[in-house]
């Protein structure tokens, strides 16, 4: 939060618009032998703190640091840059120490023409690094993911990551409950990245037993700020289009309310990405209870501070019964952590991106 008041020593790359035009120099003056992995952010909505501008650097260095800890990735591969295009944060505008570019944050077209030359710039100078998309507001989170994921290898942890390691708690608690996933009935409340991360990450998995889209439409209850996420509600947001229920599927209901879900759906399932603390009171996990004998509450959102509820809570009203994960640290609970998925999202990445490079080599062989 006060990144620029205490920085010594610089680590990392800003692209802000006035190197833009100089960005292969500034490439080619990176001081690593070899760049496989990058992880940028333009420090818009870093996570609790929202709009840091520049002083967002502190978040993909962290990652960095993660992937290097728990991936096992050589520090020399990689390389943590910030997307400086200003901050709409009156603090930081205001303060003589920040370092950022003091400017009004760049939107629209022109945003867009700058992430659009920074990524070819990337392709320019390191075609095989991994690009980790990082705390950028969901709007653009979703454009840039669904743009760039087929033009250069892309990660973005707030919606993949979190869905991975969603998806595998909640197949582990699943073979402990003896069950298959289609019999499990999901309420996710927050349908920001994180949210649609995991309803995608369930969605695809039914569909992989067997289920149906609109089964796998059926099973999932997605709860925002406005209650159940619902087919014909106004300004409906494209990215939750495909979790929303029907007007006819709900016909028979009194509310659309978190709790009213809860009610009428019978989640068996329960996960919160709302940074909303006690959003899951012990009455709400009682009521989970009753819709199965072994209900599965994911408290996702951190810090602790701002968990959906505590694991006390969770035993207290299932009586012992009640499966539960975390995205906060508790003593003796599991966490859902999405540093779980970097080492696997990198192998993954970096194999693809091999066999197709083999393919292309193979092409332009068979052309000659």
């Amino acid at each position: 939060m006060m990144f620029s008041h205490i920085t010594r020593e610089y680590r990392g790359i800003y692209i802000t618009p006035e190197n833009i035009d100089s960005i292969d120099q500034v490439f080619q003056d990176v001081w690593l032998p070899e760049v496989r992995l990058i992880v940028v952010t333009d420090g818009e909505r870093i996570l609790g703190l929202g709009d840091l501008g520049s002083d967002g650097m502190g978040i993909p260095v962290g990652k960095i640091n993660l992937y290097v800890a728990a991936g096992g990735l050589n520090p020399a591969w990689c390389l943590p840059v910030c997307i400086d295009v200003g901050t709409n944060n009156e603090r930081l505008l205001n303060d003589p120490l920040y370092t950022g570019y003091r400017a009004r944050r760049l939107t629209g077209a022109d945003y867009e023409a700058l992430i659009e030359r920074f990524v070819l710039a990337v392709k320019r100078n390191f075609p095989h690094a991994l690009m980790q998309w990082e705390d950028f507001a969901k709007e653009k989170a979703f454009k840039l993911l669904e743009r760039y994921s087929d033009r250069i290898l892309s990660f973005d942890d707030d919606i993949q990551g979190t869905g991975a390691v969603a998806l595998a708690v909640v197949m582990s608690a699943v073979r402990i409950k003896g069950r298959r996933l289609r019999q499990e009935r999901f309420a996710i409340a927050g349908m920001g990245q994180a949210g649609v991360g995991i309803a995608s990450s369930i969605r695809a998995m039914l569909i992989e037993e067997g289920a149906s889209e609109e089964e796998a439409r059926g099973r999932i209850f997605a709860v925002d700020r406005d209650g159940l996420v619902i087919d014909d509600m106004p300004g409906l947001p494209a990215y939750q289009m495909p979790f929303a229920q029907t007007r006819a599927a709900v016909a028979g209901w009194s509310g659309t309310s978190l709790g009213d879900v809860v009610d009428n759906a019978k989640p068996t399932v329960l996960i919160g990405v709302t940074a909303q603390r006690g959003l899951f009171d012990r009455d709400l996990l009682a009521r989970m209870a009753r819709n199965d004998a072994r209900p599965l509450i994911l408290a996702l959102s951190n810090p602790r501070s701002k968990s959906e509820c505590v694991p006390d809570d969770v035993i207290a009203a299932t009586e012992g019964r009640g499966l539960v994960a975390t995205g906060s640290p508790f003593d003796g609970v599991a966490q859902c952590n999405n540093i779980s998925s970097f080492r696997a999202s990198v192998s993954a990445r970096w194999s693809a991106a091999r066999r197709g490079s083999r393919r292309e080599c193979s092409c332009r062989r068979a052309r000659r």
